[in-house]
């Protein structure tokens, strides 16, 4: 009877065993077959899902700190529109250093600007460029020494007659701008062009005003224009054209180009610059010359025998005329719309469009900006800030001074107006009412 007892307990155990073998193989096995099902391997980590009320989006970061995302698209758009940052677009010469003349011609700029190692002013100070392989050129720091300069350029047996610098002219030289140094220089060159002299009576006045022969064919003609430098360069006009400047030249006397350099000065903030190069260009070239020295691609003029071939138009003894908004669109390279298509790739390349979805986020927390999205908001800011740029729709320029300023302008002689007999007085001006009266004798 005993032995019976044991024998049931010992099967009851068993069986008790076998249901918990069964219920732990169901623990293991159920949830692998529902897994399988729904298309799992359980032998593979789980792809992270997000839920709700699971872990939150990341948050974005500011990518950019201390710029808002109107900041670095002025900045790009300013980058591509040729903006001069003075603080950093001029060199600080050491001109007691061995490499002080090596450096002049290194840091050359179409302004002959540079500071002085020494001088924390902030004062700029005109430098010059070699002048005929015997002139070194220079740092010059004030008038006289520019005028020392000037008579080293001249032979020695040469008796030299004194100009004048008259101070009531406002032409003391005390530069903290580049505003003040093309204002400088264009005010010589009125000073020059009413027939007085400037250091010496010998250098050559950069603009002289005469009387230009009707026989040369163009359907608007200016019946006097200013002559650039000495007899064997070019000839200049400006009609201001309602605050749209356009420039009409002309070359008569030889094969020469011209190099221009286009400023812009905010009347208002005189920190805010651009400057557009263009050229160098050649007039009247000949089979002869070199194919380094293209003639422009295009002539707002209209002229009897103009056609679409360039060089043929720029081999006539015609007026040529170039519009503001030609030349800026020649130097930028592009239309408008080509410039935009640049603009937007440099956004997408560069950390605009992360600033555009971390400033969405901080808007709107739960707000969040997608690459498509930030990519398309990004185009419509750019389009916006340059379609109101005045250098691409030229809409609103009353608020900016517009200078000249020449660099290249003598193909026979390689002439460069950075060399030292050139570079003080080598700018005029395109807007203002005194630019208005000094162009408007070109017509009357």
């Amino acid at each position: 009877m005993r032995n019976n007892t044991e024998e049931v307990k010992k099967n009851f155990l068993k069986k008790i065993k076998m249901i918990l073998s069964i219920i732990m193989l169901s623990l293991i096995v159920v949830p692998c077959i529902t897994s399988c099902i729904h298309g799992n391997n359980p032998n593979k980590p789980a792809d992270k899902v997000e839920e709700e009320g699971g872990d939150p989006p990341k948050v974005p970061t500011d990518p950019v700190p201390g710029m808002t995302s109107d900041q670095m698209i002025e900045e790009l758009v300013s980058r591509k529109l040729g903006k001069i940052n003075q603080d950093t677009y001029f060199y600080t010469f050491d001109i007691d250093s061995e490499s002080f003349r090596d450096d002049l011609d290194k840091h050359m700029n179409p302004f002959n600007l540079g500071r002085k190692k020494g001088d924390n002013s902030g004062r700029l100070y005109l430098i010059s460029d070699t002048f005929d392989k015997r002139i070194p050129g220079g740092l010059y720091l004030n008038t006289e020494a520019l005028k020392k300069k000037q008579k080293e350029t001249f032979r020695e047996d040469l008796l030299l007659e004194e100009g004048i610098m008259p101070e009531d002219k406002g032409l003391d030289y005390n530069f903290k701008s580049l505003s003040d140094v093309l204002e400088w220089k264009w005010k010589i060159a009125k000073f020059e062009s009413e027939g007085s002299y400037f250091f010496y009576k010998q250098c050559y006045p950069w603009l002289s005003f005469g009387s230009m022969p009707q026989s040369y064919p163009g359907s608007r003609k200016p019946k006097n224009m200013y002559r650039i430098c000495d007899p064997s360069t070019d000839y200049i006009a400006v009609d201001t054209n309602n605050g749209k400047p356009e420039i009409y030249f002309i070359n008569i006397t030889g094969l020469n180009h011209f190099e221009w350099w286009i400023t812009f000065i905010n009347k208002n903030d005189k920190s805010q610059i651009y400057s557009f190069h263009v050229g160098p260009y050649s007039i009247m070239k000949g089979s002869s010359d070199d194919d380094k020295v293209p003639c422009p691609p295009e002539d707002d003029a209209e002229y009897p025998g103009k056609t679409s071939i360039m060089e043929k138009n720029y081999a006539k003894r015609v007026f040529h005329m170039l519009k503001l908004s030609t030349i800026v669109r020649l130097s930028l390279g592009k239309d408008p719309d080509k410039l935009l298509d640049d603009l937007e790739q440099n956004a997408i390349e560069g950390k605009l469009l992360e600033k555009l979805q971390y400033e969405a986020y901080k808007a709107i927390p739960s707000k969040t900006l997608s690459d498509e999205d930030a990519k398309v908001l990004a185009k419509k800011r750019l389009k916006d800030h340059v379609k109101i740029n005045p250098f691409v729709s030229f809409s609103n320029l009353g608020d900016w001074d517009v200078y000249l300023t020449f660099g290249e302008f003598c193909l026979d002689f390689s002439s460069t107006a950075t060399q030292t007999p050139y570079m003080w007085h080598n700018t005029v001006k395109l807007t203002g009412t005194d630019a208005d009266e000094f162009w408007g004798k070109c017509w009357n």
